[in-house]
């Protein structure tokens, strides 16, 4: 989970370098309006500027190549890098800004002073002046500027969400004690200049006027008092923004979690929602055909008694039945009272569905089990072209004798299939609303149910119209002759002659 979470959060590492890059340009903006910028930072604000552009191309492009291709999974870089190259960041970034104007500055302050004891000594270039080269004052700039910068930039490190709070608060931390460090070890006579003229304003205008700058530095330096150090302010900022950062750090990382966990149980109740739907289908496919099934799931009736129906006009339909089950099944002890009978033809009706999920019958449609008989059809769904249908229908016939055998084989019983094909138009639908059936009617089914239970045990016995198309497809029969058809009176049918190669038959197909 914690692993997850971590790469959850590294997805926009691009982006907060763009924002922090953002900032530093903002910060060198600041110092060059208040004409505190050296020629190096001009170069890494230009630098800075043209990074941002190129991340900004960078993330545009990735955008747009993920829109046109299957996107690819994220790239996540090693936290000890990631960790490294923000910390590198933020160190070039206070140098530029704070390190590198204590050494820019150094040597271009002109003159400016201590305080020894309570007394001052003016210097210029660390060095005492001669023939009064300081009497027009000491130089100074507004310091603050400088200190505002640093802040915001130390500010910026909230910016990195993809870090955790820890990471931040180090971060921080090290840029604190760096920066105070500095500001307290280094030399620093822009800020001892600047506290002085902040000192001197508020003194009155006579003198200001009429005293000399030593006596006015000599007043100062008698009225010094560390309490009044602006370093000493700088650096209750700086803690006070240490403690924002690392409440704001935590608070994100809190919500990060927060959102990452709301996302996986969305997640997980999507895939939840999407398991149950398939399940549905799958269910309502089990008890109607798929193109029904879709049909019910895409456009809701108006009324509930709305019914479902079409005419087909060149189906055809088989019939099954396993002969002498009835006299196998008998209730006794030794069977669970018939239960073992029941399992027994469950697994035959099983293995015959089984069948069906083979490609080469996949246009066959299982319309209903009755008792022991099977009845399937084909010709149900789409248009259909040629007789295809009805030879997958022969093919199925064949591979339900060779099943049944392999069975027998195995359960050492003697069951018999007899089977009746028809093929001819049909009127399909589905019945009922709140437990709906799929079936089919008409004079093509009655036809198919009386091959069936007129025909031979192990024979597949079909109807004139059948045999004259299945025999345009390589199907042998040989006739029958006229048989007395209950409802239709004498009608001449067919038995059809299994092929010899039929058990290689069934092996190319499982």
């Amino acid at each position: 989970m914690e692993q997850k979470f971590l790469q959850y959060k590294s997805d926009v590492l691009l982006v907060e370098i763009a924002c922090l890059l953002s900032i530093f340009v903002l910060s060198s903006y600041i110092l060059v309006i208040g004409n505190l910028a050296s020629e190096v930072v001009y170069i890494a604000s230009g630098v800075a500027i043209v990074v941002i552009f190129l991340i900004v191309f960078l993330l545009a492009l990735k955008a747009f190549l993920d829109k046109r291709r299957k996107p690819r999974p994220p790239q996540h870089l090693n936290r000890f890098y990631k960790f490294m190259l923000v910390l590198s960041l933020f160190f070039a970034f206070i140098y530029f800004i704070f390190l590198r104007f204590l050494s820019f500055r150094d040597n271009q302050v002109g003159c400016t002073f201590q305080c020894n004891n309570g007394n001052a000594s003016i210097l210029i270039n660390n060095v005492a002046p001669t023939n009064g080269e300081c009497a027009k004052g000491l130089q100074y700039v507004h310091i603050e500027l400088i200190f505002e910068c640093v802040l915001l930039m130390l500010l910026s490190v909230c910016v990195f969400l993809s870090l955790l709070a820890l990471e931040k608060l180090l971060i921080t931390i090290l840029l604190c004690a760096v920066g105070l460090s500095a500001l307290w070890l280094l030399p620093f006579p822009d800020l001892a200049n600047r506290q002085f003229n902040l000192w001197l304003d508020q003194q009155d205008l006579d003198f200001r006027i009429n005293r000399s700058l030593i006596v006015q530095l000599q007043e100062y330096c008698s009225q010094y008092s560390s309490a009044n150090d602006l370093r000493i302010f700088f650096t209750f900022l700086v803690f006070f923004a240490l403690v924002l950062i690392a409440v704001e750090s935590r608070r994100s990382e809190m919500i990060a979690r927060y959102d990452f966990i709301w996302k996986l149980h969305a997640l997980r109740e999507i895939a939840d929602i999407r398991r149950m739907h398939d399940q549905n289908r799958k269910m309502l496919e089990n008890i109607l055909p798929a193109h029904v099934a879709a049909h019910f799931l895409t456009a809701e009736p108006k009324t509930r008694s709305e019914l479902y129906c079409e005419d087909r006009n060149n189906t055809c339909v088989i019939f099954a039945t396993l002969t002498e089950f009835n006299k196998f099944y008998l209730e006794m002890d030794a069977n669970n009272d018939g239960m073992e009978c029941l399992r027994l033809l469950n697994e035959i009706i099983g293995d015959f569905d089984t069948l069906l999920n083979h490609p080469e019958f996949g246009c066959i449609e299982k319309i209903k089990t009755i008792s022991t008989t099977f009845m399937a059809a084909s010709g149900l769904n789409g248009e259909v072209v040629g007789n295809s249908h009805v030879v997958a229908v022969a093919k199925f016939a064949i591979a339900l004798l060779n099943k049944l055998e392999h069975i027998n084989e195995h359960s050492f019983n003697h069951f018999k299939l007899r089977i009746g094909i028809n093929v001819g138009p049909v009127v399909a639908g589905v019945i009922g609303t709140e437990k709906p059936h799929y079936d089919i009617w008409g004079n093509t089914v009655n036809v198919a149910s009386r091959m069936d239970s007129s025909g031979i045990p192990g024979r597949i016995q079909v109807t004139e119209e059948t045999k004259q198309i299945l025999e345009q497809e390589g199907f042998e029969f040989e006739c029958r002759g006229e048989v007395n058809v209950k409802g239709k009176g004498l009608m001449t049918t067919y038995l059809m002659k299994v092929p010899s190669g039929s058990q290689e038959f069934m092996d190319d197909l499982f």
